[in-house]
């Protein structure tokens, strides 16, 4: 629908099949920032490396696939906006322990996540191993719960319900431990620009068209947005745990634009 015009599914296409380090185009400069990157080749590296047992390092991990978004990014009905892709050790593994793993990166990445039963690859059964299942799934539990009830499924294919309507947008693609926002550096990612012009120029018109839902969970000041109809935005305090769950102002929101509530 987009992809021919968007920088954001352009550039991020040209990354989906390239080799280590992962960056969008005219993110480059990255590569000189070599006190704020972490460029280790494999999982064994890292862990013989100073970084490991490093807390709250906000380094950025260049040689692990990016999550600039995910799910169905062109015609999903809930967008949530975040800060920065996580990190763990075994983000150093996921691709080499599991071709599934890293063709569905790949796809969602080429902006094909619409092409699979579980366009958010984070809510599928088959990535339940995955720390960024256990992440996104423990955050909307029980927004799944209640549409396994109410429409009287599964709870894998309340999943897939939910999968194939929500999508996640990262203001920064690239993985790290903490997310610390650095205006002069953040702040020249060309992937930065890209996302945020995606959001304003495709998402923001289909919101008050009525035809999607924002939640601003983290990195409020970044987005550009403010709070209004169909834009729930997180204060500072709730940005901490960023919870969705169905008594959160967010999941509420989400439950009652999916008919839920």
């Amino acid at each position: 629908m987009y992809s021919d015009s968007q920088p954001l599914l352009t550039g991020w296409k040209r990354v989906a099949d390239s080799s280590a380090p992962y960056l969008f185009p005219e993110d480059k400069f990255l590569l000189e920032q070599t006190d704020q990157i972490a460029l280790h080749k494999s999982f064994d590296e890292f862990v013989k490396s100073k970084d490991f047992g490093v807390s709250g390092s906000t380094k950025l991990h260049l040689n692990i696939m990016p999550e600039p978004f995910l799910g169905d990014i062109e015609n999903a009905k809930i967008y949530v906006l975040m800060a920065n892709p996580g990190f763990g050790p075994e983000d150093y593994l996921g691709g080499e322990a599991s071709p599934y793993f890293r063709e569905r990166l790949k796809e969602n990445l080429r902006g094909q996540a619409h092409n699979h039963e579980f366009p958010f690859l984070y809510l599928d059964p088959q990535l339940s191993w995955r720390g960024g299942f256990t992440w996104w799934e423990r955050k909307f539990h029980t927004i799944v719960q209640d549409v396994e009830k109410n429409r009287q499924v599964t709870y894998a294919e309340a999943l897939q319900f939910l999968a194939q309507r929500v999508a996640a947008l990262e203001l920064v693609p690239y993985h790290s431990a903490k997310f610390g926002y650095d205006k002069h550096l953040h702040g020249r990612l060309a992937s930065v620009q890209a996302v945020t012009s995606f959001l304003h120029d495709i998402i923001v018109p289909r919101v008050k068209a009525d035809e999607a839902l924002i939640i601003v969970a983290r990195a409020a000041a970044q987005w550009g947005l403010r709070s209004q109809k169909n834009i729930v935005q997180y204060s500072t305090g709730e940005a901490r745990a960023a919870s969705i769950s169905r008594n959160t102002k967010g999941g509420k929101a989400i439950l009652k634009f999916l008919g839920v509530d």
